[in-house]
């Protein structure tokens, strides 16, 4: 859930405009029950974000690109781009 709740901070900073209407508690506040306060369509990126952070932690012998090539398609993600 950490993971999840900096996903929504850096979606924030990044995108803030996705935030302005739906946003109505603190992201410290989410449990693994909570909706997402933000559109389906960023559902993917959000899930990039995720992963990367659990890249960067889980395996010492993991790839560092893979993590890095996780937060640019996260970033990608919230700006539209494909």
């Amino acid at each position: 859930m950490s993971y999840a709740r900096s996903a929504l901070i850096e979606a924030r900073r990044v995108r803030p405009d996705l935030f302005l209407s739906n946003l109505t508690t603190s992201f410290a506040a989410y449990t693994a029950a909570s909706t997402i306060p933000i559109s389906d369509d960023y559902l993917l990126a959000m899930v990039d974000y995720v992963v990367h952070r659990a890249e960067l932690r889980d395996d010492e012998f993991a790839v560092d690109g893979r993590s890095a090539t996780l937060y640019q398609k996260f970033k990608s993600g919230l700006l539209g781009i494909t």
